[in-house]
């Protein structure tokens, strides 16, 4: 029998954004029949269409003004993140990350899945996209997120983003509607002392939690966008239209999976 390699679970970098995408779905077996509507209203759809057209939009004006209007405490970490955004490394539908060092399965390695990865040369940050139609997060799945991100920084600035349908509170399944910052540090214990190989003690990261966390909605994104496509200047006139047509694509893309 082949021995299990957390590896295994990791997509290939090199795989493009669609290719990222058609590997998710290939996991949805039965499932597979949702997405005969172009997957509306499907998270990955929605996180496709608009993030592999932000990864290539000039970021400094379009991603970096998103992540400017993020919600935190922790305001210097966004500026940190947008000074070298233009040669960050953003990483689409990454894989599985565990957070047990040696897992005898994918089941007991207490796997995350993020969306997407945004790091530069200062900040790690970890982007959880939730869908614009209802849905709950998982009960442990933010704090095993706060717990990835923060062990994987690795000397970076971590930081948790959650992009949402709404603002806070959030839904939570079985749990109702919560304060993400107070259910991250309610759910953190069990999630440390059932995981492995952190450079933090459970009261340090519990601690780092306020300033470590930040979440935006759709509607705030879909104005952001807006704004920045009325605004933006071009030399020449098929430049401008070039960036209309992928603004507005990803106007119709948030419009369509609401």
């Amino acid at each position: 029998m082949k021995k299990f390699n957390k590896e295994d679970g990791l997509n290939d970098k090199n795989r493009s954004i669609i290719g990222s995408l058609l590997s998710e779905v290939s996991w949805e077996g039965s499932k597979v029949t949702r997405y005969r509507d172009g997957g509306r209203g499907l998270e990955n759809v929605l996180t496709t269409e608009v993030f592999q057209i932000l990864y290539f939009l000039p970021r400094t004006f379009f991603l970096g003004e998103i992540i400017r209007n993020l919600h935190t405490k922790n305001n210097e970490t966004l500026e940190r993140l947008i000074e070298t955004i233009e040669e960050s490394d953003f990483n689409l539908f990454p894989g599985n990350y565990y957070l047990i060092d040696e897992p005898i399965s994918h089941q007991k390695g207490i796997s995350v899945q993020p969306d997407a990865l945004l790091i530069t040369e200062s900040v790690y940050s970890l982007i959880e996209v939730k869908r614009i139609k209802r849905g709950s997060f998982q009960k442990e799945q933010l704090a095993r997120e706060f717990y990835l991100v923060t062990r994987e920084a690795k000397g970076k600035i971590p930081l948790l983003i959650l992009i949402l349908p709404s603002k806070p509170p959030i839904s939570v399944s079985g749990e109702g509607r919560v304060d993400p910052v107070e259910y991250i540090k309610q759910t953190l214990p069990k999630v440390f002392s059932e995981s492995d190989s952190h450079q933090h003690s459970l009261e340090e990261l519990i601690y780092m939690v306020d300033n470590h966390i930040a979440w935006i909605t759709w509607d705030e994104i879909f104005d952001i966008i807006n704004k920045q496509n009325i605004n933006y200047q071009a030399q020449k006139r098929s430049d401008k239209l070039s960036i209309i047509r992928l603004c507005e694509a990803i106007l119709e893309a948030i419009r369509r999976h609401t």
